[in-house]
Parts: C-alpha cells; sequence; structure tokens
C-alpha cells in the first residue's frame, strides 16, 4: 500500500496491495481470529506485554466526540479527576475502550494520531532495555493521575509505543464487538532492528511469513500481540513508520459511508481481502486516521 502526508500532518493510506492481517491463523485453510474473538471479561487482568489502552490525541475534540460517539456508538465521559488534564474516556456500555484530549493546534510535536500503549510489569525496567536497543526515550516514566506510570518509546525505526505499568490490576479492555479495537500494526523500514527491539523489550517472539506477502507475527506466551509490515518503494519517502489500529465492524461499507457524512474521510475505500475479510481506512474530522474491519466467517 502507500501513503502520503497531507497537510493536517496525519497519515493516508492509498491503494493498498497488501495489509497485514496475519494476525490470523490458517487453519485447514480457513482464518482464526486469535486475540480474543468474543469480547473480553472485564474480571480478566491485562497480561504484560500486549496491547492494553489505545488513546486519540486531536486539534478537535468538539469535533471528534461526536463522531466517535456516532460511529461506534461510544459515550464521551470526560475524566473524573479535577486535579488532571482534561480527558475524555469513550465507553460502551460498562466498557471503557479508549481514551481522548486535546492538544494546542501548532503545538510543538503534536499531530492528529491514534497512539498505542502496551502493558508492562516495570515501565522503568522497559525503558532501560529500550534505550540498549536502539530505542529513544521520547518520556521518562512519568505518573499518570496516580492510576499508573506511562513512557514514551521511539523504536529504532521510527515509530512511537508508549508502555504502561499499573498501579493496580486493571480489566482487560473489550475486544471483539463494534467498536473495540482487534488489532495492532507496526510498518517501519527497519524490521530487522525493530524485531530485536520489540522481542527484547516486551518478551515477545517473532514468528515470519512470505505468504501470501512478506508479514511477521509478535507472539506473547500463546497470544498474538502485534503484526509488522516492512514499510517498501510504495511508501513515500516522508512518511515515518507508525503503529496503525483497527477496529472491529459489523458493517464496514456502512461504516465508510457514515463516517464521510459525519465529515470524516475515506482514505481506503472498503475492500475485501481474501480469506480475511473487508476493511477500510478513515480519517476523523481531527485528522487522525485508523481503520475498520470485519472478518470473515471461519
Amino acid at each position: 500500500m502507500w501513503i502520503s502526508r497531507p497537510t493536517s500532518s496525519c497519515f493516508i493510506w492509498g491503494e493498498s496491495k497488501h495489509l497485514g492481517f496475519l494476525l490470523l491463523e490458517r487453519n485447514h485453510h480457513t482464518f482464526i481470529y486469535h486475540t480474543q474473538n468474543t469480547q473480553m471479561s472485564s474480571q480478566q487482568a491485562i497480561q504484560t506485554g500486549v496491547f492494553c489502552w489505545a488513546e486519540l490525541a486531536t486539534p478537535n475534540l468538539d469535533a471528534v466526540q461526536p463522531f466517535y460517539a456516532q460511529l461506534f456508538h461510544w459515550n464521551p465521559t470526560p475524566s473524573p479527576d479535577p486535579n488532571g488534564d482534561p480527558y475524555t474516556f469513550c465507553q460502551s456500555g460498562e466498557d471503557t475502550i479508549a481514551g481522548m484530549y486535546a492538544f494546542q493546534p501548532g503545538e510543538a510535536g503534536q499531530y492528529p494520531r491514534w497512539d498505542s500503549y502496551i502493558a508492562v510489569a516495570d515501565a522503568q525496567h522497559a525503558v532501560n532495555v529500550a534505550r540498549v536497543t536502539g530505542g529513544t526515550i521520547l518520556t521518562e516514566p512519568t505518573e499518570v493521575m496516580n492510576m499508573g506510570t506511562m513512557a514514551a518509546i521511539q523504536d529504532p525505526g521510527g515509530a512511537v509505543i508508549r508502555v504502561w505499568q499499573p498501579h493496580k490490576p486493571e480489566p482487560i479492555p473489550a475486544a471483539g464487538a463494534p467498536g473495540t479495537i482487534v488489532w495492532n500494526e507496526l510498518a517501519t523500514r527497519n524490521t530487522q532492528a525493530c524485531t530485536e527491539f520489540y522481542t527484547e523489550v516486551f518478551g515477545w517472539k517473532a514468528e515470519y511469513t512470505e505468504d501470501p506477502m512478506p508479514y511477521t507475527v509478535f507472539w506473547k506466551d500463546d497470544v498474538r500481540a502485534a503484526g509488522m509490515m516492512e514499510m517498501g518503494d510504495n511508501f513515500p519517502k516522508e512518511v515515518p513508520a507508525h503503529w496503525m489500529p483497527y477496529f472491529a465492524a459489523d458493517d464496514v461499507d456502512h461504516l465508510q459511508t457514515l463516517a464521510k457524512s459525519l465529515d470524516g474521510e475515506i482514505v481506503v475505500p472498503a475492500q475485501d481481502v481474501p480469506t480475511v475479510g473487508r476493511f477500510a481506512v478513515l480519517q476523523d474530522p481531527g485528522g487522525a486516521t485508523f481503520s475498520v474491519i470485519k472478518f470473515s466467517e471461519a
């Protein structure tokens, strides 16, 4: 696929030759979604080394809140901490799906995006290992609202990932239901260095395949943690490495039409990936890009 950077500084995906859907396991010529194909129980504790949170940074919170509320049936709920920075939790029923916060237009280092967090037992240890495996520490371990410790790390390929050390056991985010995140994928120009980095920092194991395309699946124990694809010549040089979230959808075509009607953009129109499912890439009114997917029936 090719990507270009628009004036809003977010990522735009164009005609796609392939996407990293090898989060799916080929089994008797079918693909089975592995990372909890039913909604996760809110009573289970987050496993370290897997994605635990997603967060939207946007210059226009007033525009994106109703967008996601109508697109995914989320209920935006302001943070209950009056002493904390303004923050919105996105809820679906009793489940909290993601977070949102606003930055000032023109603020240094900020652009519209979805950020991904990986749970760790010790944020300082993760930072220490990242330093010696080619990572750059953008934010040192920092306490957040008395809830846990966060750090931001740039991997050797240039993509930014965040780590989260909760102070007490937290429920696993809901996954599998429409509007929940079902996959996270790294696009990078340095797969070799990133493989070493992520396996060392998070204890992942890498499984590489070339069928039907070159792709790496990262495992944490018996759980598929993430995917990685190489940014080839079809990616413009100015496009940086990045992580991409995928949200589950019941009807991809309906969501792309709805997104357009809500002042979003259709970046990659809905299309099928044989034996995998149907996906589209969308952009919210604030300029952040994300994907939606409906998996094929096994």
